[in-house]
C-alpha cells in the first residue's frame, strides 16, 4: 500500500483520466505472483450492481478464472447448486510485437502493478515488459462498470513501443459466445464495440484482429465498450445491446 500509483503528472498516461492519488482509496498489487493470482482477481473484481467482472489479467494467464457475471441469472449446478452464469470473457486482449505474444509468463516484466481505485470504481493496470527479442513496450489499462448505464463495461488501453518501430497485433476476440440462452429461458445478449486511435486522433474500428505498424515512442489507444442485456428486460436484448 505504500507504493505510488502513478509516477506520471496528471493527463500523460494517454486515458480518458488518471487514478486517485489518494492511497486510503486504493488497493494496489505490485509485481506478478503466478499462485495468487485467482485470489488477486477476486481482489481487484469490478461491479456495479447489474453485471460484474473479476480482475483478471487482460492476455491471461496459466491460473487465470476470468468471469463476467450477471445480478440475479443462474444456471444449475452439477455439485454445489445453482450458479451465476458465466458471459463471454469481454476485457481478453492479446498484443503482440513482432509475433511475440506480451506475456508475464514470456520475457520479462520491468514494472507491473495493478491498482483497485475506490474512489473512482476503477480498475487500472500499470506494465513494462521486455518481449523475447528485447523490445520494450509500455501498456497501461483502465477497465469499470458503468455507473450511469448499468448495461455497460469499458476498458481502455494505452500501448507505446519504448525502443522500436515495428508490427504490433491485437488480439481482440472475445473468449465465449456473446449470445445465451439460460436452461430457465432467460436470453442474454452482449455487443461489442473496439477502437484504436492513433497518436494523431484518427480511430479505426475493428473486430477481432489488427495488425498495424507501431512508431517508437507513439502511443496508441484502444478503446472499448461492452452492452449487455437480458430478455428480463421489456426491450429486444440483442438489438438493445448493439445500439
Amino acid at each position: 500500500m505504500n507504493s505510488p500509483v502513478c509516477r506520471d503528472a496528471p493527463g500523460l498516461m494517454g486515458l480518458p483520466t488518471d487514478p486517485t492519488t489518494d492511497l486510503e482509496w486504493t488497493l494496489v498489487e505490485e509485481g506478478f505472483v503466478l499462485a495468487r493470482e485467482h485470489e488477486v482477481e477476486s481482489l481487484l473484481a469490478i461491479g456495479n450492481g447489474y453485471l460484474g467482472s473479476r480482475g483478471s489479467l487482460a492476455e491471461g494467464c496459466a491460473l487465470s478464472t476470468p468471469a463476467t457475471l450477471l445480478a440475479g441469472v443462474f444456471e444449475p449446478g452439477l455439485i454445489s447448486g445453482p450458479g451465476f452464469v458465466r458471459l463471454a470473457d469481454w476485457s481478453r486482449l492479446l498484443v503482440s510485437v513482432e509475433d511475440h505474444p506480451l506475456r508475464l509468463d514470456r520475457g520479462r516484466f520491468l514494472e507491473h502493478r495493478r491498482i483497485l481505485d475506490l474512489r473512482q470504481g476503477m480498475l487500472w493496470r500499470e506494465w513494462r515488459h521486455q518481449d523475447e527479442g528485447g523490445r520494450v513496450t509500455r501498456l497501461r489499462e483502465l477497465r469499470f462498470a458503468s455507473l450511469v448505464d448499468r448495461h455497460l463495461l469499458i476498458q481502455s488501453m494505452t500501448l507505446t513501443p519504448e525502443d522500436y518501430s515495428g508490427k504490433v497485433s491485437i488480439d481482440a476476440t472475445p473468449t465465449g459466445a456473446l449470445t445465451h440462452v439460460t436452461e430457465s429461458g432467460i436470453a442474454i445478449a452482449m455487443a461489442m464495440c473496439t477502437r484504436l486511435i492513433d497518436p494523431g486522433g484518427r480511430a479505426t474500428g475493428f473486430v477481432g484482429q489488427l495488425s498495424l505498424e507501431m512508431g517508437c515512442r507513439q502511443t496508441y489507444r484502444l478503446n472499448r465498450v461492452l452492452a449487455v442485456h437480458t430478455s428480463r428486460e421489456p426491450s429486444d436484448p440483442l438489438a438493445t445491446s448493439r445500439r
